[in-house]
């Protein structure tokens, strides 16, 4: 269990949901993301699944080589 509040959580849950979302409509593999974002493949594995956070700055990387806006990541259930 994690030391952070809920919506923290819940945040990060979302961000991986679009994370994986993104990665299907626009057929990406792990390793065309993690070039994108300056990280291995094995790290975006990491973000997919929720098991670490991604940074702003490698959310911006991925949003600018998608051609996506940042709000992209941070859509919750209520709003897809």
């Amino acid at each position: 269990m994690s030391n952070q509040p809920d919506f923290i959580d819940s945040l990060n849950m979302d961000v991986a949901k679009n994370l994986r979302q993104l990665k299907i409509e626009r057929d990406f593999t792990n390793t065309k993301m993690g070039e994108a974002m300056g990280v291995t493949h094995q790290q975006v594995a990491k973000y997919l699944n929720g098991q670490d956070a991604v940074s702003a700055a490698r959310l911006r990387a991925l949003a600018m080589y998608a051609l996506v806006k940042m709000e992209y990541f941070f859509r919750s259930e209520d709003e897809a």
